[in-house]
């Protein structure tokens, strides 16, 4: 994990989880932990900010529970014209998209690459 520009760990907001995760940080040395980040995995008794606070990890996004959509991206369900519109696809492609431009050097950003290549 070392070599790893952000580490990002799935949970649940639920208590059993979180103490996973809470152990799992604890093992983690401080340059890595700087680098972590949660992702939660639907509803649950705790929110993004009581985790942040709590756990003192940043939360990247709250996925949404969406059964139509977890089924087409694990396989189980045919995809069908407008499948990108779920509600998880989406969120998946927006936290993709946030990771992807977190971790570009500024001078690999989209502009300076469109600069440097005009």
């Amino acid at each position: 994990m070392d070599a790893a520009d952000m580490v990002l760990f799935v949970v649940r907001p639920r208590l059993d989880h979180l103490a996973h995760l809470h152990a799992s940080l604890s093992l983690l040395t401080d340059p890595v932990r700087r680098r972590a980040h949660v992702v939660l995995a639907g509803a649950g008794p705790y929110t993004a900010a009581e985790v942040q606070r709590e756990l003192r990890v940043r939360v990247a996004t709250v996925l949404p529970h969406d059964r139509r959509g977890a089924g087409v991206l694990s396989g189980r369900f045919t995809p069908t014209i407008g499948w990108r519109r779920l509600r998880l696809p989406r969120a998946l492609h927006r936290l993709a998209s946030g990771l992807a431009a977190a971790s570009l050097p500024a001078s690999a950003s989209p502009t300076a690459l469109t600069r440097e290549g005009a």
